[in-house]
C-alpha cells in the first residue's frame, strides 16, 4: 500500500549515500592498485627496452588487456610506414572466438595470483609469456591505407586523432579475411589509438571488447594512449635500440621473426628453430653462407646435433 511505498522510498534515500560511498572507496582502491601496477610496468619496460623489444610490447599490451589492467578483450599494435602508406601488424593479444576467449578467462581466474598482472610483471623470462592466437596471426597482416579521407586508419596516421567505431563500421575498412575475423560482434566497440613519439605517428593501437561487448571507457582510452607515448619515449632513450631501428624494415623483419620463434618455442625442436633463424639471417644479410653453432645445456660445449646452416659454403 501507499505507506509501505513511502517507507521503502525513505529507506532507499537513507542507504543511497552509504552505497555510493562504498562504490567510491572501491573505485579509489582499484585506481591505487592500477597506479602501483603502472609503476611496476614502467620498471619492466625500462629493463626490456635494450634487451627484448618484442617482450617490451607484449608487456604493454598485457597491461591493456589484463583484468587487473585496462581489461580490453583484445589489442593489436600496427607499425606505420608513411613512405609506403601501409600498416604492418607488429604484435597482438587476444582471441578470434568467444569459446577460446571464455576458456582463457576461466583459466585465468582459476589460476588466481599465479596469473595476476603483478605476477606477470615480476617474470623476466619469455618462457612465462602467455601466448594467444592473435600473437602470431598479426605478423602476416599488412593493410594499405586507402585514398578515402574517411578511412579511420588514415585519420589516425595523418591527423593523430583517436577513432571510435563499432565492429560493423570497422568491417568496411578491413577487407582482408584475417581482419574480418576481428569483427564478429557488430555492436562491439573498437578504438584506434595513435602510437606517437613527440609529434610523429609511429603506428596504430587497436583495442576492442568484441567478446563481452563492454562499453569502452574514455578515461581508459586516454590513459592507454598516454602509456603508449610513455613507452615510446622509454624505447627512444635507449641508444642501441635507436641505432638498430635506423635499419628500418630489416630490423622490423628481425623483430617479427624473433617473436614468431618465441611463440613457437614450446612446440618445436632447437634444430628446427635454429634452421628457421639461419634462413632468415641468410635472406636479410644476403651472405653466401650462414652457420649457427648453439651451445649445449652445460654452456661450454657445442650441441653438434642442433647446428644449423643456410646457403652454400665456398
Amino acid at each position: 500500500d501507499e505507506t509501505i511505498d513511502q517507507q521503502l522510498v525513505a529507506i532507499a534515500a537513507h542507504v543511497a549515500g552509504p552505497i555510493q560511498a562504498i562504490h567510491q572507496v572501491e573505485k579509489e582502491k582499484e585506481q591505487h592498485q592500477r597506479e602501483t601496477l603502472h609503476k611496476k610496468l614502467i620498471e619492466k619496460l625500462r629493463k626490456l627496452a635494450s634487451t627484448d623489444e618484442n617482450h617490451f610490447w607484449h608487456a604493454l599490451l598485457t597491461f591493456a588487456t589484463h583484468r587487473n589492467g585496462y581489461g580490453f578483450n583484445r589489442a593489436v599494435l600496427f607499425r606505420y610506414s608513411p613512405e609506403e602508406q601501409f600498416l604492418q601488424g607488429k604484435i597482438g593479444i587476444g582471441h578470434f572466438t568467444f569459446l577460446s576467449w571464455e576458456r582463457d578467462v576461466t583459466a585465468d581466474v582459476a589460476a588466481g595470483d599465479r596469473r595476476s598482472l603483478a605476477a606477470y610483471l615480476d617474470q623476466s623470462s619469455v618462457a612465462h609469456l602467455h601466448i594467444t592466437p592473435l600473437a602470431t596471426a598479426v605478423l602476416n597482416w599488412r593493410r594499405q591505407l586507402s585514398n578515402d579521407q574517411q578511412d579511420p586508419f588514415r585519420l589516425v596516421c595523418e591527423r593523430s586523432e583517436r577513432q571510435m567505431l563499432t565492429a560493423a563500421e570497422l568491417k568496411q575498412w578491413l577487407p582482408e579475411p584475417e581482419f574480418i575475423r576481428l569483427t564478429m560482434r557488430p555492436s562491439a566497440q573498437c578504438t584506434l589509438i595513435p602510437w606517437k613519439r613527440d609529434d610523429r605517428v609511429l603506428g596504430v593501437l587497436l583495442v576492442d571488447n568484441a567478446m563481452d561487448d563492454k562499453p569502452v571507457q574514455q578515461e581508459d582510452i586516454a590513459a592507454l594512449q598516454a602509456l603508449l607515448a610513455e613507452a615510446s619515449q622509454i624505447l627512444n632513450e635507449v641508444g642501441e635500440t635507436i641505432r638498430l631501428r635506423r635499419q628500418g624494415e630489416s630490423y622490423e623483419r628481425i623483430l617479427r621473426f624473433s617473436w614468431l620463434l618465441t611463440t613457437q618455442a614450446a612446440g618445436a625442436s632447437l634444430k628446427a628453430l635454429l634452421t628457421k633463424l639461419c634462413q632468415e639471417i641468410y635472406d636479410i644479410t644476403k651472405a653466401d653462407y650462414v652457420v649457427l653453432y648453439p651451445l649445449g645445456r652445460d654452456g661450454i660445449n657445442y650441441d653438434t646435433t642442433a647446428i644449423a646452416t643456410a646457403g652454400t659454403a665456398r
